[in-house]
C-alpha cells in the first residue's frame, strides 16, 4: 500500500491554526474568505466572474507564450493559449519564492498539485483550465532560499548554498545569477546520496541552473517536471504582466491609507476568533515598493516619501506616483499583501493552490478583493506529503514503531518512551514508586516530628532534599544504561527521525527538492505523488522504492 500513514495537521508542528481547519474544511471558517475552501461550486461561479472580466486576453496569452517559451515549456502546453486568446480558458495558480536547486521539496508539491487540480477542474467546468506556477522572484530575503538539504547515505543531513558573488542589500533574489559553483553543489549532493543518485536527474539540474538567474533555473526546473503535464511557468516580474495590471495600481493608489484600515479591522475579527494576523505591513506605506535603476525595492509611503535602502529620501507628489505608475508600471513590486490580488488580476485565476501561510494572508486580506475589485478564488490547501523509503519502512516495523508515531513525536520524547518500553525489570517504574513511599513516608515523619519539636521540621525538609537528589542522581545513571543498552535501538530511532523529520522539519520542508529528484529520479518521484488523493484533506505518510 503506497500510503503508509495519514495525520491530522493539528498534531503536527509548522502548520498554523487557519490552515489546519481550513485543509480538514471546517465550516466555521467560512466568513474568512469569499468563498469556500477547495469546493467545486465556488470554483464554478470564480470561473463565471474572471471570463466576464474585461482583459486583453490576447496580450495575457502572447505572456504566456513568450514566458513559456523562456523556460521550456513543450509545445502541447503552449497549444492550449489559444483558447485563453479568445477567452475561453482560465487559470489554477500556485506560487512560491525561487529556492535555490528548486527550494523545499514542497515547492514541487504546490506545483504538482497546481497540475492535478486544474486537469480535474477542466473536466468539471468543460473549458482548458491552465496550470501556472508563478515565481515570486521579487523577494529580497537571500538568506531564506539559498540553502539546498539534502540526505547523505552515511544518515546525516548536509547542505549546500547558494552565494551570489557580490550581495546587495534589499536586492531581489531572482536575478542573482548563479554562479559555475552550482556543478559542485550539485557534485556534492550526487556523491552524497552515493549510488542510488539518479544520472538522468543529474544531468537534468545541471542544464537548468547552467548560468541562469535563480528565477530561471527553476523556472526551468518546473518546466522540465512537469510541463508535459501542461505547467505554465511565469515570473511575477515580469514588466508585461505588470503593464497588464497598471488599472489595479491605479486603483491601490487612489483607495491609499483606507487599505490599511481595511486590514487593521480585519486583525481585530481574526484576533476575536482566536487567530494571529501573519501579515504586519507598514501603517504608513503603500503596499508597494518602488524599484530603482537597480532591481532593489524602495519603500513609499502615503505621504509621498521615498526611501532607499541606502537612507537616500525623496518625495513624490501624487500626481507624480500616478504619472510614474502608469509610464513604468514595471517599476512597481507588490508586497506580500499584494501579490495574491495582483495575480488575480492579471490571470484568470479560478482556484489556487495555497501553503500554511498563504492561506492565513487570504483570511487576513479577504476585503481587499471587494475594494479593489478583483475577482477571488477559491483556495485549495495544497498537499502535504511525507516520503517514506523502503530502508525507513524496514527500520519503523523492526522499532514497532508506526510512521504516524514518528511524525507527531519529538526524538527525545519518543526515545524516552521506547527505552522505558524496552527495560524489561521497569527501573524506572520501580524508582518513582520507591520516589513516591519516600515522600509520602517522609511527609508522615515531618507532621509527627513538629509534635514532638516544631525545629525538627526544617531537619526532616533537609534530608528529604538530600534523599530525592540521590535519587535523581540513580535516575540519571538508569537512564544512562538504558541508552547503552538500547544503543542499537537509538540509531534506528535516530536514523527513522532524521529521514522523516530532518532538522526537526517535515521532510518536505527539511530537505530539498534537488534532493528528492536526484534520489529517486523523475518518474518514480512523480509516481509516488500520483498516488496521494487530490482530495486529501490531512498529511500524507506516502512510501517510494528504490
Amino acid at each position: 500500500m503506497p500510503i503508509e500513514a495519514t495525520v491530522r495537521y493539528e498534531s503536527l508542528s509548522g502548520f498554523n491554526t487557519i490552515w489546519a481547519r481550513a485543509a480538514e474544511g471546517a465550516d466555521s471558517l467560512r466568513q474568512l474568505f469569499l468563498r469556500a475552501l477547495a469546493e467545486p461550486k465556488s470554483v464554478e461561479a470564480a470561473c463565471e466572474a474572471q471570463l466576464a472580466q474585461p482583459r486583453d486576453w490576447g496580450a495575457l496569452a502572447e505572456i504566456l507564450e513568450a514566458e513559456g517559451k523562456r523556460y521550456g515549456v513543450p509545445p502541447t502546453a503552449l497549444s492550449h493559449l489559444e483558447a485563453l486568446a479568445a477567452g475561453k480558458a482560465a487559470a489554477v495558480v500556485t506560487a512560491q519564492q525561487v529556492g535555490y536547486l528548486g527550494g523545499p521539496f514542497y515547492t514541487l508539491l504546490k506545483a504538482f498539485h497546481c497540475v492535478k487540480l486544474a486537469s480535474a477542474l477542466g473536466k468539471r467546468l468543460r473549458i482548458p483550465i491552465l496550470p501556472i506556477f508563478w515565481l515570486e522572484g521579487e523577494d529580497h530575503d537571500l538568506a531564506e532560499v539559498a540553502d539546498s538539504y539534502y540526505l547523505e547515505k552515511s544518515g546525516e543531513i548536509a547542505h549546500v548554498a547558494f552565494s551570489p558573488e557580490q550581495p546587495v542589500a534589499n536586492f531581489e533574489v531572482g536575478h542573482y545569477v548563479v554562479s559555475p559553483a552550482v556543478s559542485q553543489h550539485i557534485d556534492a549532493l550526487a556523491s552524497g546520496i552515493g549510488e542510488h543518485c539518479d544520472a538522468e536527474a543529474r544531468l537534468l539540474l545541471e542544464d537548468c541552473y547552467a548560468a541562469r538567474t535563480l528565477s530561471e533555473g527553476m523556472g526551468h526546473l518546473l518546466a522540465k517536471l512537469l510541463g508535459e503535464h501542461g505547467l505554465f511557468v511565469i515570473e511575477g516580474g515580469a514588466p508585461a504582466l505588470k503593464k497588464l495590471a497598471t488599472p489595479l495600481w491605479a486603483r491601490i493608489i487612489e483607495v491609499g491609507p483606507a487599505l490599511h484600515k481595511l486590514l487593521h479591522g480585519r486583525d481585530i475579527l481574526l484576533s476575536k476568533l482566536g487567530f494571529a494576523p501573519m501579515l504586519s505591513p507598514t501603517p504608513s506605506a503603500y503596499p508597494f515598493y518602488l524599484i530603482g535603476r537597480e532591481p532593489i525595492r524602495q519603500v513609499i509611503g502615503y505621504d509621498g516619501t521615498l526611501r532607499s535602502s541606502n537612507g537616500e529620501e525623496k518625495t513624490l507628489t501624487l500626481n507624480e506616483l500616478r504619472d510614474r505608475v502608469t509610464s513604468h508600471p514595471e517599476d512597481l513590486s507588490p508586497k506580500a499583501a499584494l501579490r495574491p490580488l495582483y495575480q488575480d488580476f492579471v490571470l484568470p485565476t479560478v482556484g489556487y493552490v495555497a501553503g500554511p501561510d498563504e492561506v492565513a494572508y487570504h483570511a487576513q486580506i479577504q476585503p481587499f478583493y471587494t475594494t479593489l475589485s478583483v475577482v477571488a478564488p477559491a483556495l485549495f490547501p495544497r498537499l502535504s506529503v511525507t516520503l517514506v523509503d523502503e530502508k525507513v519502512m524496514r527500520l519503523s516495523q523492526k522499532s514497532g514503531l508506526g510512521i504516524r508515531d514518528v511524525l507527531q513525536s519529538d526524538f527525545d520524547a519518543l526515545s524516552a518512551r521506547i527505552l522505558e518500553d524496552a527495560d524489561n525489570t521497569s527501573v524506572a517504574a520501580r524508582l518513582r514508586e520507591t520516589r513516591d513511599k519516600v515522600q509520602e513516608a517522609m511527609t508522615a515523619l515531618r507532621e509527627s516530628l513538629g509534635e514532638l519539636d516544631p525545629t525538627l521540621q526544617d531537619s526532616a525538609a533537609v534530608s528529604l532534599g538530600k534523599m530525592l537528589h540521590l535519587l535523581d542522581e540513580i535516575e540519571e545513571k538508569v537512564r544512562r544504561a538504558q541508552k547503552q543498552k538500547h544503543a542499537v535501538t537509538l540509531q534506528r530511532l535516530r536514523t527513522i527521525f532524521t529521514a522523516l523529520k530532518p532538522r526537526g522539519l517535515l521532510n518536505e520542508q527539511g530537505l530539498s527538492t534537488a534532493y528528492f529528484l536526484l534520489r529517486y529520479g523523475k518518474e518514480r518521484l512523480l509516481a509516488a505523488l500520483d498516488e496521494v488523493p487530490l482530495e486529501a484533506k490531512n498529511h500524507v505518510a506516502v512510501s517510494i522504492t528504490g
